[in-house]
């Protein structure tokens, strides 16, 4: 499953050599992919899509790839990419009034050797190289500690200088937005408040007194007993890897009957989860709040996802997503300084 995230170009080539002895060894290699090096050196491609989540889950073509350059799938992205039909973008040179520079240094944390870097401000900077090359070492370990804290004491560095001014500073990783499957979109960003107080204005919910901590599946009284509001029971195996069933008490839903019987705009609270960050945008259309934080999710590419879907479950491409929508939601003021994690190509 995308065995070259986290390489560089470069080291792409030494991965489909190995790929490919294992293949001579008379073994089948599946592998997922997004990389174009990699997708070229294969022998057979299968082409998901034409979208994600709803509008995906159709093979667009299955073929050897020697057959594929004269086949016309019009909604295959990967076609497009892969043989030059998209649209080539010309570099064009931009020019940026200059907002300062931080200069750093005497670097010399981990694989950096006693290096100066200097960075403008107020510009999409990319920081590029081979694996292992020092790429984490400058961004994470050095440049984000310093801009934090404003201050380089267990740093690797002697001095740094800024000729700016930054006002905050962000660090979009890998980590997983949420370790356990109560955690999904909607609770990351801060979402399932708006939610859950609209439920509680309900007239049944007003008649029967539930407050909005009924509606939350962390808590007793709102949530289905058996499976404590996982929606599933996990299924121990002792010598193969552990199964997930749907609780037969609340069906996955996870929430008790009395609680499923309050209804907004005639869904209940489970149904509400299961909308798509696009189809919520328009059910939460008299809740502004809520909307904004929608609409900037689905601006990262993320509108099929659905509110209820467990955070572990997520990509990693799902991961930074949320965790960059998390941060735009906060109304971000100019001169703050980004830090993207993008395995393949670096830190921008």
């Amino acid at each position: 499953d995308e065995p070259s995230v986290g390489l560089h170009a470069a080291d792409n080539k030494r991965l489909i050599n190995v790929m490919k002895r294992l293949k001579k060894l008379g073994n089948t290699v599946i592998v997922v992919e997004h990389d174009p090096d990699i997708i070229l050196a294969s022998d057979y491609i299968v082409d998901l899509g034409p979208k994600p989540g709803n509008e995906g889950g159709e093979v667009l073509f299955s073929e050897y790839l020697d057959e594929l350059k004269d086949m016309e799938v019009p909604q295959s992205k990967t076609l497009e990419y892969l043989f030059g039909r998209e649209k080539k973008r010309k570099l064009k040179k931009k020019y940026r009034e200059k907002s300062g520079t931080i200069t750093l240094s005497g670097v010399s944390e981990h694989n950096l050797k006693d290096i100066e870097v200097k960075i403008p401000l107020g510009n999409l900077v990319v920081v590029s190289g081979v694996s292992g090359s020092g790429k984490s070492s400058l961004v994470v370990d050095v440049l984000y500690k310093i801009l934090k804290k404003s201050r380089i004491s267990d740093v690797g560095i002697s001095n740094w200088t800024l000729d700016g001014e930054i006002c905050n500073t962000v660090l979009v990783d890998q980590k997983p937005v949420g370790s356990t499957p109560r955690s999904n979109p909607v609770t990351y960003i801060k979402g399932f408040s708006y939610i859950r107080e609209l439920f509680s204005r309900q007239k049944r919910a007003v008649e029967r007194g539930y407050e909005a901590g009924r509606f939350s599946f962390n808590r007793s009284e709102g949530r289905c007993p058996r499976c404590r509001g996982m929606g599933y029971r996990r299924v121990e195996m002792h010598f193969m890897a552990d199964i997930f069933v749907p609780c037969e008490e609340c069906g996955g839903k996870r929430y008790n009957k009395d609680t499923l019987e309050v209804m907004y705009k005639g869904k209940d609270i489970s149904e509400v989860l299961e909308l798509t960050v696009d189809e919520a945008i328009m059910f939460f259309d008299k809740t502004p709040k809520l909307g904004e934080k929608l609409w900037i999710l689905s601006e990262v590419g993320l509108g099929y996802l659905r509110l209820g879907q467990p955070s572990n479950t997520l990509s990693g491409g799902n991961r930074r997503g949320s965790r960059l929508q998390g941060n735009f939601q906060k109304r971000m003021i100019r001169r703050t300084y980004i830090l993207w994690m993008n395995p393949q190509r670096g830190y921008i």
